[in-house]
């Protein structure tokens, strides 16, 4: 009987999918500037938040990260994809509206350093400022 059910559970093993986390990746745009494509459809366990758009330009001073994702799982898969393509750390996160899968992410980086650009409604873990005195002078 074992001889039987032994080939039987090895073709369902088989065929069984692996589950794969997802793992976002930097897509170039152009010069110093990336594309975070999230999947298509609603949020879900499997996708860790992430169905929006994201983006970041590397510049000599730092990262500037554009929405910081829908979890502290889903800024840390950011962070993994920035690191992929820069060793430069995010400085500054710039929050684009007050929808929660943009700002959710904002308290991984602030409590890395990075100043958060934000809505007062969509920003947590830092001090929002406007960006001409957040940015100014510090983009070179």
């Amino acid at each position: 009987m074992r001889a039987l059910f032994t080939p039987l559970l090895t073709v369902l093993a088989l065929m069984t999918p692996v589950a794969q986390a997802f793992q976002l990746k930097a897509e170039h745009v152009v010069d110093s500037v990336y594309a975070l494509i999230g999947p298509l459809g609603q949020r879900s366990a499997d996708n860790d938040g992430l169905n929006a758009n994201f983006g970041f330009v590397v510049m000599p001073s730092g990262v500037i990260l554009i929405d910081s994702g829908a979890s502290r799982l889903g800024a840390e898969k950011i962070a993994a994809a920035i690191g992929e393509m820069t060793d430069k750390l995010v400085r500054w996160v710039v929050n684009t509206g007050s929808q929660d899968h943009l700002w959710l992410g904002n308290a991984f980086f602030a409590e890395k350093g990075a100043g958060v650009i934000a809505l007062t409604r969509s920003r947590t873990g830092g001090p929002a400022t406007g960006a001409h005195r957040s940015l100014s002078g510090k983009l070179r």
